[in-house]
This record gives C-alpha cells, structure tokens and sequence, in this order.
C-alpha cells in the first residue's frame, strides 16, 4: 500500500500518490502517513493522485470513518479551511472519491474529485 508525498515546489502543496491495493483499515492510516512530517501539515491543499491505486477492497464503511477521522483531526487542530482535489479517472475510485467529497461538505475542507490531473492541480492553484 505504498503512499508517497511530496510537496508541489512552487504551489506548495502536498502531494499525495496512492499506488496498488488498499484495505479500509490501511486507507485510514494513511492519513496518518501522509501528514506525518512536520512540513506535510494538515492544514496544507492536498492533491491525493488515485491514478494507480486499486480501491476494490474499500467500502462505504470504509470511506465515512476515513472522513469522520479526517474532520476530528482538522478540528481538533483548529484547520479551518483547506482545499482537496483528489484526481481519480477510473470509475470505481472516481465513485468513492465523490462519496468522500458528499460526506465532506460540512467539514472544514472542500473536496472537488477530478478525472484529470491537469484539471486537479490548475483547481488547487486557483486563488
């Protein structure tokens, strides 16, 4: 389940990639992973690249307590507003990034699912 960051070099932003299969317990943790590293704060836009990721072990189930555990944690760090944009062209991963984004509405981030990555990172930039 190999997540690996980086941070976009002149926009600053956290880039997640996602790569091979996932379980929900593993999805979960890595949250964790990615915001590990001081200079990978939470409170940094995001781009979570789900281009190589296989999704096909995850449930619904899965996909709230993600969001549930993601919206404690931005609060209890008192994030109030953070950009998302989650790049996932297949239709499966496209169906769970849009159901994280549904259940995301009323937390302190704000989701776009993208199929392309060009569209996902001029959305992060865009003032």
């Amino acid at each position: 389940m190999p997540v690996t960051t980086s941070i976009h070099p002149e926009d600053g932003y956290i880039i997640a990639r996602y790569a091979g299969p996932f379980s929900d317990a593993e999805l979960l943790s890595s949250y964790a992973d990615v915001h590990r590293q001081e200079d990978k704060s939470p409170e940094r836009d995001t781009l979570v690249d789900l281009r190589e990721a296989a999704l096909a072990e995850i449930t619904g189930d899965g996909i709230r307590r993600l969001q549930q555990e993601i919206e404690k944690d931005l609060k209890q760090r008192s994030i109030s507003s953070r950009k998302v944009a989650i790049c996932a062209p297949r239709d499966l991963e496209f169906g769970f990034a849009r159901m994280y984004s549904i259940l995301a509405e009323e937390a302190p981030e704000h989701v776009r699912v993208f199929r392309d990555l060009q569209e996902a990172e001029a959305w992060l930039t865009e003032l």
